[in-house]
């Protein structure tokens, strides 16, 4: 018997069309999620979720784990914090209304409500820089003493970590191991998500991921682009918080239904 569609799955299938179209060639992230979000903007609610559901359920296939645009784009709109970047909060209220009615697991389970590090839980500016003024430790990251940098990794000021990754003497490794510090400021791993340099680095992904300081809707961006294998280490990692655990599970099994190995 063919599949009786409602008008909004009918509409969601129809976007999630044109925009895999649209976006194929498309490089830049602001584009992208201007043209997704007046997108959902204009269908609402209904079709919205049902775009949703149909690219977090559909197969990776091949390179789509990485190259996926749409999913990427889309779990940016629904997570981001930043008005400008993504989906009106009374929109997203609607698409997890939306979800609920249809007991969708995957989509409410995208935008459930997630809890935040407290304060007391942050790193804290190690004595050694305490000593020396902010301006000054602005400056020496984007210095050439490679004993400065690595005490300046533990910095809590957003700027000099932004410098910092903007410094050409870093290396991959260097801010891989930045992104896997414990404790570490919440702040630091956000410059590192949103440096153009060094973000869509595997292993850089992996540890902002893997990191229990890292922001739940950093981390829930993040493992849809990651390796599968990556993803069966993560799920046993006694430092992953329950919330990202059940996000990982989510994302191995949605692989597993593609037969992905």
């Amino acid at each position: 018997m063919a599949e009786t569609l409602t008008a909004a799955q009918i509409l969601g299938r129809a976007v999630v069309i044109d925009l895999d179209r649209r976006l194929a060639h498309v490089l830049e992230s602001p584009m992208r999620r201007r043209i997704v979000r007046d997108a959902l903007l204009e269908v609402g609610a209904e079709a919205s979720c049902e775009v949703l559901a149909e690219v977090e359920r559909r197969p990776p296939g091949g390179d789509r784990v990485v190259l996926d645009r749409l999913r990427e784009t889309l779990r940016d709109l629904l997570l981001e914090d930043d008005p400008e970047c993504s989906l009106p909060y009374e929109l997203r209220c609607d698409i997890y209304a939306c979800a609920r009615r249809h007991t969708d697991d995957t989509v409410t389970g995208i935008l459930r409500s997630l809890p935040v590090r407290e304060p007391h839980e942050l790193a804290r500016l190690p004595r050694e820089l305490s000593e020396i003024p902010l301006g000054r430790r602005r400056s020496l990251a984007l210095g050439d003493d490679p004993r400065l940098l690595e005490l300046l990794a533990r910095d809590v000021d957003p700027i000099v970590i932004e410098h910092l990754l903007r410094n050409p003497r870093m290396r991959e490794a260097e801010v891989v191991r930045i992104a896997a510090l414990r404790p570490v400021a919440t702040t630091t791993l956000e410059e590192i998500f949103r440096s153009e340099r060094w973000s869509h680095q595997p292993r850089v992904r992996v540890a902002l991921a893997r990191n229990p300081y890292c922001p739940a809707s950093i981390s829930m961006r993040l493992i849809g682009a990651l390796p599968l294998t990556e993803l069966r280490e993560m799920r046993s990692d006694p430092g992953l918080r329950e919330e990202i655990r059940a996000a990982v599970e989510r994302e191995i099994t949605r692989r597993a239904q593609d037969g992905a190995p």
